[in-house]
């Protein structure tokens, strides 16, 4: 995990060409059959707590044990997700998995985007609303397009029952989805 500290310049960086600001976290997935690399950038991640952490890297690990959880005052509203996607197939879905669905309590404890902006480099912007729950969400995009950047921005949330921390268990493109068409 690549995390950047208090020590860089509050000016914008760049990082395989996405901005890149002073304390934000990335984690890079590596290669699959569909794609070369993903790079994960969360502009802000919740300390580690109770043996828990809350990095980008949960966002794609597939395990709805962990979460992806934004650390800042307040609910979240604002904060950002930048994927940065590296000789992938075109795509046309985003897989979400809302909240953290570690158990129910959990789920309804903490925060869950409610509506999200996708904006890409191709120049889309699309909101959409999440239902409430932690089962998959197909969020469409136009496509299939080989996108090379997304970012994701919490509009506003559920607020959690007992914290203000808003979570995502899973955000990834849906690669296989274009592969399956394929073979019909």
């Amino acid at each position: 995990m690549i995390n950047l500290t208090k020590h860089m310049t509050l000016g914008a960086l760049l990082l395989f060409g996405m901005p890149v600001f002073a304390g934000q976290s990335c984690a890079q997935m590596g290669a699959t059959e569909l794609v070369r690399s993903q790079l994960y950038c969360a502009s802000s991640v919740l300390a580690p707590q109770s043996g828990n952490t809350y990095g980008p890297e949960n966002l794609f690990d597939g395990n709805f044990r962990t979460a992806w959880c934004e650390g800042v005052a307040g609910n979240g509203e604002g904060q950002e997700i930048y994927v940065r996607i590296e000789d992938g197939i075109p795509f046309r879905r985003l897989l979400i998995h809302n909240g953290y669905a570690k158990s129910t309590d959990t789920y309804r404890s903490n925060g869950r985007a409610r509506s999200i902006d996708v904006l890409t480099d191709r120049g889309d912007r699309i909101r959409t609303v999440l239902p409430d729950t932690s089962s998959e969400v197909v969020l469409n995009l136009p496509g299939p397009i080989e996108y090379h950047e997304l970012r994701i921005r919490i509009v506003d949330v559920y607020p959690g029952a007992k914290y203000q921390d808003t979570c995502i268990n899973l955000i990834i493109p849906d690669f296989e989805y274009e592969r399956s068409l394929e073979f019909q």
